[in-house]
């Protein structure tokens, strides 16, 4: 399966993980089954790790309409973790037509520094 998810409720942190050739069709079931879960809370955190996929039939539209439907809260912190200049450049994409959605998006090429980030904006809330 070419998108994967993963709930840490005690850290309040969602950690999807996309690869092979990636989809519209299975980032919107990735959701659709990631909103169900009964860990899932729309304010935690996420990593998209995004280093793993090869290839996309993802079209500037397609994402024009994911950005515009997240699944989670204003203000998460979301960290998009890439290996290439090809997925930078979708993450950055991304993130500019998500910007509306009131996330605080960083894109990263250290998955450690990534981890950390979104650690530290979790420490943060709790103040």
């Amino acid at each position: 399966m070419p998108v994967k998810y993963q709930i840490f409720p005690e850290k309040k942190l969602v950690i999807v993980s996309y690869s092979a050739e990636l989809t519209l069709q299975e980032i919107l079931a990735a959701r659709k089954k990631g909103a169900a879960d009964p860990d899932f809370d729309p304010a935690y955190n996420v990593i998209d790790d995004i280093s793993a996929v090869k290839s996309s039939t993802i079209s500037f539209d397609d994402i024009a309409g994911i950005s515009g439907s997240s699944v989670a809260n204003k203000g998460v912190k979301r960290a998009l973790f890439v290996a290439t200049d090809l997925q930078k450049g979708m993450a950055h994409m991304y993130k500019v037509l998500s910007e509306a959605s009131g996330h605080d998006f960083r894109i990263f090429t250290d998955y450690d520094q990534a981890c950390e980030w979104v650690k530290q904006a979790a420490t943060d809330e709790k103040g």
